[in-house]
Parts: C-alpha cells; structure tokens; sequence
C-alpha cells in the first residue's frame, strides 16, 4: 500500500533531526545564506564550510563533520584569495573533505543537475552542497516568476534526493533589504533553514531568518578581517579577507515577552502567524507570514481574563511594546511579522 497509517508512538519514536550545524542547518534540507552585496556572505559561506568539513564549533553552534562541495560560480581568482586568506589565519589548510566546482552550472537544466549530482556521488557524495551564487546558478531564470522560481526550487529538491544532502544555495536580497530574500516568495517559503546576513557601516551579523524545526532569531557580529597574502609580479599588495567573530559583542537573541499578559499575546499571535496564508504585506521580508492588526486583536482578546472592556486596550498595549526595531514584531500598514 501506498499510505500507511501511523501512531502517535510511531511520530514519537521517530528518528530525531540530524543537524549539520546546531540549531542553523539542518542535515538533508534546502537552506539559503542571503544578504546584500558586501555583506561578506561569501566568506561566511566559506568559513561555514571549512567548519563543517573539519568539525568543531561554528559561533558557539555544535558542528558535525561532514564532506562538503562548494559549486564557486563568482571567479576562481577570488575564491582562491579567500582560501588562501583563510589558511593563514587558521595557520592549517582547509579541510580535504571541502572540495570545489568551478565549472558553470544551470540548475534550471535537468542534464546540468543530473551531472552535478553524478559528479558528486562518483567523487565520495556530500552532506552539504554550497551553491555560490544561486543567480549564477540560474542564469535566464526570472527571480520573480513563480514558475520559474518553482523549477528551480523543485530541481533544487532532486539534488538534495539524489546526493542525499543539504543543498544550500547563497543568494543576494533586492534593494531594500529589509524584504529579505530577492525575487519571488516561494523560495523562501520552501526553505527549511535560511541564514540572513547583515551591514551596518563596519558592524556586520548574520542571524537565523528561517530554522523550521529550531529556534530563530538569535544573531551573531562578526568582523572581516584583512589578510595580507604578499604581493603580485608588479609588486602590488594582496590581499583578502577571513571571518571572525565580533569579539566586543556576544550573541543577541531575539526579545522574548515579559509578563503574563505579554506571554498569552506572543503564544497566540504564535498560532495566528503560523496558520496565515498572507505572506509579504506591506513591505514585510520575503516569505514571511503577516496577520492584520485589526484582525488579531479581538481573537487576542478573547483569551485574556481581565475585565471584558479593557481586553483589547491590554492587547494592543502589550502588541506596541513588543513591536518594532529590535523587538520581536514588525508593524506597517495595518500588518504585524515576526522580526
């Protein structure tokens, strides 16, 4: 039979998530690193990759080890620099289960994954596949089409089925930054984790935008730090860059509620959030789900046991501290998100 019933034993006796990186990436799913361009999300690709394929911590995050192949579709000339930058800070070279493919790919063209995925498997398989970057990885492909951007999705899909891996693709966010992931939403909605990566001047942090069965929101500072790697045939000055953590920050988690009032709204607006089929309102990041204000507050109401007239004031009381910059809400245009 095609369909078999299971018991509740059967879900809680299941085999438990298998994480690459501890509360980030999950083993054998489709994750994206996205930011704007110089952020340095190519570095931190880089440096995520190198932990996995070498093993320890990432940011305070378990690692488990694992074989790692890095598609570097944006110049070899760079990516070596990188390389090279990374070994002399880390004073080892990189591990011999991060290999990479410099050679171009089109994920929109099934022959294209097919022989990516061969290639791989004939040279031992992976548990992570780095696709750097995914408009490199997709050239044609209208980022704003959903058809397109569902082919790419759905082949993004049969690499990680046939390589058995997480297939993580580095992707750029549109002008405004603060509607995440550029192009059409589906993509970020079919992600099971997604790292999004931000600048500020010199203040740089990546933060955990998507983890479906973790915790999100935490975010961590780090540096580009400058690598002199001697100098060329004329006798310029080479350089590249490392990633290293902001040594005069620590690792800020998102706010959570205080109060039992705060704490009834945050696990209500909890449900509403995930059950909402809106998605994108009123400039809210790509992806991500959006409830009307005028909506939520008498469904929030409801649930409170204070005097019945001064429900709602409670419950927009409690919304506006819990939103804005920083906070665990955003709010515009009659919308509410989850920052």
């Amino acid at each position: 039979m095609r369909y078999r019933l299971q018991s509740a034993d059967d879900l809680m006796n299941a085999p438990p998530l298998r994480w690459l990186v501890r509360d980030v990436v999950p083993a054998d799913s489709l994750v994206a690193l996205f930011g704007p361009s110089g952020s340095g999300k190519s570095f931190l690709a880089l440096d995520l990759c190198a932990v996995i394929a070498g093993g320890g911590e990432w940011f305070g995050h378990r690692v488990t080890a694992a074989p790692v192949v890095y598609v570097a579709l944006e110049g070899e000339v760079g990516l070596s620099k990188r390389a090279k930058a990374w070994s002399a800070r880390n004073r080892r070279t990189l591990p011999d289960d991060l290999r990479f493919i410099m050679q171009p790919f089109n994920v929109s063209n099934l022959s294209d994954v097919d022989d990516l995925a061969r290639a791989v498997l004939a040279g031992g398989g992976a548990d992570l596949l780095v696709l750097d970057t995914l408009n490199r990885a997709a050239p044609g492909a209208d980022e704003n089409s959903s058809r397109d951007m569902s082919q790419v999705i759905n082949n993004l899909g049969t690499l990680k089925d046939r390589i058995g891996c997480t297939v993580l693709v580095v992707h750029h966010t549109g002008k405004d930054t603060s509607k995440g992931l550029r192009g059409h939403s589906s993509l970020f909605a079919a992600l099971d984790a997604a790292i999004e990566v931000r600048r500020d001047g010199d203040r740089r942090e990546w933060s955990d935008a998507k983890v479906k069965e973790g915790p999100d929101g935490e975010r961590h500072r780090f540096a580009l730090l400058r690598v002199d790697l001697g100098e060329d045939e004329d006798g310029e000055s080479v350089t590249s860059c490392v990633i290293a953590p902001d040594e005069s920050t620590v690792a800020v988690a998102r706010p959570m509620p205080s109060g039992k009032t705060q704490r009834l709204v945050y696990a209500v607006m909890d449900m509403l959030l995930s059950e909402s089929r809106h998605f994108d309102k009123a400039g809210a990041p790509s992806g991500r789900p959006c409830v009307e204000l005028e909506a939520v507050v008498p469904v929030i109401a409801e649930r409170l046991l204070c005097r019945p007239d001064q429900r709602e004031y409670q419950v927009r009381r409690a919304l506006t501290s819990m939103t804005g910059n920083g906070e665990i809400y955003q709010a515009r245009g009659g919308w509410l998100w989850m920052n």
